[in-house]
């Protein structure tokens, strides 16, 4: 690994996040730019994908969301990592050593990532990223 690759840090995008940027239209891939002084790469765990189809199956809504989070991801760069698919997102996410920082919505998730000084990022309705 070159010495660039091993700088690149890995910000993590739940699902919540994704429908939540979608539905207030908030460009979080320019946020992240403004807000983080780092080199870093966005990345999905596959179980995130899965559950962005229960969160399309709530409402028309939601599933409106879930169609514009899909085109979105698609025109990015985002690497996906493929889990064992067993534990929670949540969990698999907290377990891994390679976070610098998560985008989440979830209040319980932040509390969990803020113990293990996880850096998290949220999503206003004004339109922008704030890091709590």
């Amino acid at each position: 690994m070159n010495d660039s690759a091993a700088n690149i840090k890995n910000v993590f995008l739940d699902a919540d996040f994704l429908v939540f940027c979608a539905q207030s239209k908030i460009d979080y891939s320019s946020e992240l730019r403004r807000l983080l002084n780092v080199n870093f790469k966005m990345c999905l765990l596959d179980k995130t994908l899965d559950e962005l189809e229960v969160v399309a199956a709530k409402s028309a809504k939601n599933s409106v969301a879930v169609r514009l989070v899909k085109t979105i991801l698609s025109s990015q760069k985002i690497e996906i990592i493929q889990t064992d698919k067993r534990t929670n997102t949540d969990g698999l996410i907290l377990i891994r050593k390679d976070v610098y920082a998560v985008c989440t919505q979830d209040k319980q998730f932040k509390a969990l990532l803020k113990a293990r000084s996880i850096l998290v990022l949220t999503a206003r309705k004004a339109g922008c990223l704030v890091i709590e």
